[in-house]
């Protein structure tokens, strides 16, 4: 699924969801199958995000249903594709953007998730 950028801009961006397990965020998406009947799902360890936002995600609404049917719930977030890495946008309380939060992740490291948001915005 497309979404906007949370800045007017018009880019799209890829929804994704996460939750944070014991230092380890688990990403899922909903679409085109990657390695799931849903979509895609990876896991990636929090040391790959920026520090701050370990403290602000406890902020985030964790709403979202999981997209495997189990009762883990998720917050939002939405990527588009960088050079070498996913830009990533959350909506939350102001942090460093007025919407919430931005940051890089380097697509080495989300081979899964860069192959779905690749293929999401190619459709």
């Amino acid at each position: 699924m497309l979404n906007k950028s949370f800045t007017n801009s018009g880019v799209n961006y890829v929804v994704l969801q996460a939750r944070n397990s014991d230092g380890t965020f688990h990403i899922q998406g909903k679409g085109v199958e990657t390695n799931r009947n849903y979509g895609v799902a990876e896991n990636i360890s929090e040391e790959n995000f920026p520090e701050d936002f370990i403290d602000w995600m406890d902020e985030l609404d964790y709403i979202y249903p999981s997209l495997a049917g189990t009762d883990k719930k998720y917050f939002r977030l939405q990527a588009k594709l960088m050079s070498n890495s996913l830009h990533i946008q959350i909506p939350g309380p102001e942090n460093n953007r007025k919407y919430g939060m931005a940051f890089e992740i380097a697509q080495e490291n989300l081979p899964e998730i860069t192959a779905f948001v690749k293929a999401e915005l190619g459709k």
